[in-house]
């Protein structure tokens, strides 16, 4: 189970709160990868786990805490 996020904040901004995800959801592996001319994107971020209710509960927390750019893509 898979699904992006993408933010126009910068990947420094968010690092801790990415941080506290990573913690809250151990099942839930999290990368964030810095996007370079593609519009309102600065930041995609990915998140993977064969648990899909960690999954959409690391999503949910995270979404709620990022200024996404986008719909969440799963």
């Amino acid at each position: 189970h898979t699904a992006r996020l993408y933010t126009d904040e910068y990947e420094t901004s968010i690092a801790s709160r990415l941080g506290v995800i990573d913690e809250a959801y151990a099942h839930v592996r999290i990368g964030s990868y810095p996007r370079f001319g593609e519009g309102a994107h600065k930041v995609m971020v990915t998140l993977e786990s064969r648990d899909a209710e960690a999954l959409e509960g690391a999503v949910t927390a995270l979404a709620a805490q990022l200024s996404l750019t986008a719909p969440v893509e799963r």
